[in-house]
C-alpha cells in the first residue's frame, strides 16, 4: 500500500504532538503542572506549524527565465533551456543569459541570470548575480537578486559605485592613488 507524501507528514506530525501529550501527562501529576501542560498543548499548535513547515517541499532549486519572470523548473527542463541561452547571442557578444554587461571606468560589470538558486534554504530565491571584475584585483564585488527588476537596479547601483575616478580610464594611474589613500 502506498502512501502520499502529504498524508505521512500529517501521520508523522500527529504521532509527534501525541507523543508530547503522553509524556507531559506523565511528568505533570499536581494541578499546576496539569495547568502548565495544557498551557504548552495550546502553544503546541504552534510546534506544529513549525514542524509542517519544517516538512513541507523545499524552495525550487532550478528555474529558466519567461521574458523577465523566472518560473521553477525541473533539473533536465532548466539544463535543456540552459544549453540554449548559452547559444543564442546576447549583449555586446554575452549569452541570453545577461541582464547587463557593461564598463565602469576600468571594471566590467556583469548581471546574469544564474537559473539556480543560490540562497541554499536561506531566505528568497537568488536568481540573479552582478560581478565586478577588475584586472589585478581578485576581491572585486558581487550581489546576488531575486528578480529581474531587483538584477536591473543592483547593476546599476553596481556601475555608479564602480566608475572609475580617473577619467581617462588609467588603471595603474587609478591603483596607484588607491595605494597612497591607505
Amino acid at each position: 500500500m502506498t502512501m502520499s507524501v502529504r498524508k505521512a507528514k500529517r501521520r508523522i506530525v500527529a504521532m509527534m504532538a501525541s507523543t508530547v501529550r503522553i509524556t507531559l501527562r506523565w511528568l505533570a501529576p499536581d494541578a499546576e503542572s496539569a495547568r502548565l501542560m495544557r498551557q504548552l498543548l495550546r502553544d503546541s499548535g504552534r510546534v506544529k506549524s513549525a514542524m509542517r513547515a519544517a516538512l513541507k517541499e523545499p524552495a525550487p532549486r532550478h528555474a529558466i527565465l519567461i521574458g523577465h519572470d523566472v518560473k521553477s523548473c525541473n533539473l533536465m527542463t532548466w539544463a535543456r533551456w540552459m544549453e540554449a541561452q548559452r547559444q543564442m547571442p546576447g549583449l555586446r557578444g554575452g549569452t541570453g543569459l545577461h541582464v547587463a554587461d557593461e564598463w565602469a571606468g576600468n571594471a566590467r560589470v556583469s548581471t546574469v541570470f544564474l537559473g539556480i538558486n543560490h540562497a541554499w534554504g536561506n531566505g528568497p530565491p537568488l536568481w540573479f548575480e552582478t560581478m565586478v571584475f577588475i584586472a589585478g584585483d581578485a576581491d572585486a564585488d558581487m550581489e546576488r537578486y531575486s528578480t529581474w527588476a531587483e538584477a536591473e537596479a543592483g547593476h546599476a547601483a553596481m556601475m555608479q559605485r564602480h566608475r572609475s575616478p580617473d577619467p581617462t580610464g588609467n588603471l595603474l594611474d587609478h591603483m596607484l592613488r588607491q595605494g597612497e589613500g591607505e
